[in-house]
Formats: C-alpha cells, sequence, structure tokens
C-alpha cells in the first residue's frame, strides 16, 4: 500500500476511533429495493395544468411519439419500446433496391428485437421523458430500475 494511503486509513481510523466506531467496523452497504413503480391517479397532472406544458413546450422531445402511445404509459399500461424508437415501424414495410438486375427485399431498418443495451437505454430514456412528464415523483424509481436493468446486462 502507497504511504499515502497508509496515511489516510490512519486518519480516518483516528476520526472513526473519536466517534466511538470499532477500530475493524466496516459500513455495509445495502442495495435498495426497487418495485415496479405505482400511479397515483391523484398525482399525475390534469390537462390544463403548469405540469402539462412541458409537453407543449421547449423539451417536446417526443413529439413524433403518437398520442396514444403516450397515454397509455401515462397510464402505466403496456407498450413495446421499440415504438418509442425513431427507426422502428410498426408496419411490414420492406427494402426493394435493385442490385445487378436482381431484386432484393430486406427489412433493413426496422427493428425487429431490442438487443442492444444502448438500444434500449435509447426507447427507455424516451418512455421516462413522456411518463416523467405526468408523474414527476418517480424519477428515482425510473433511476433505479434503469440501474438494475443496465448492471444486469453488464
Amino acid at each position: 500500500m502507497p504511504p499515502r494511503a497508509k496515511k489516510r486509513r490512519a486518519e480516518v481510523a483516528q476520526v472513526l476511533q473519536a466517534m466511538g466506531a470499532e477500530p475493524r467496523q466496516r459500513a455495509v452497504r445495502a442495495e435498495p429495493i426497487v418495485t415496479e413503480p405505482e400511479i397515483d391517479p391523484k398525482e399525475s397532472s390534469k390537462p390544463g395544468t403548469s405540469e402539462q406544458e412541458s409537453e407543449k413546450g421547449w423539451l417536446n422531445m417526443y413529439a413524433q411519439i403518437p398520442l396514444q402511445t403516450r397515454q397509455k404509459i401515462w397510464k402505466g399500461e403496456f407498450i413495446d419500446l421499440r415504438s418509442l424508437l425513431p427507426i422502428f415501424r410498426e408496419s411490414n414495410q420492406q427494402k426493394v433496391q435493385i442490385r445487378n438486375g436482381e431484386i432484393i427485399v430486406s427489412d433493413s431498418g426496422v427493428i425487429k428485437n431490442i438487443e442492444r443495451m444502448e438500444v434500449w437505454s435509447d426507447a427507455f430514456l424516451m418512455y421516462m421523458a413522456i411518463f416523467l412528464s405526468r408523474h414527476r415523483n418517480k424519477h428515482l424509481e425510473l433511476i433505479q430500475y434503469m440501474n438494475n436493468i443496465r448492471t444486469a446486462a453488464g
């Protein structure tokens, strides 16, 4: 151990001893238990309130998301996270190309499954932006959930 680290460890031990702590007592950090966020209709914003202004104002990063999808998110109903991504198309659109006289039909550009953590994070951040516009007090639960998923995926 470097001398500077030993000195710092000794200083911390002296402070802990002055506070009455056991010399070798170690702090244990417990992970919080995060459950699914509960939605309280009393805490969500009503139409015409200032909380709804964020939907119209400068922080309107989800304007391309259909209102029906946003309403499902606000109610806590199931949505497909892929539908929040800009390159997702729910229809069966396919890309048609002609190469060397051959017609090639492909699904390029359409996300079938979310397989990379970065793509999931993009979709979940959009979900959070929409959800938190009505349920502002749930931000820590959503951040903890995202952290749990990212930790598990890593």
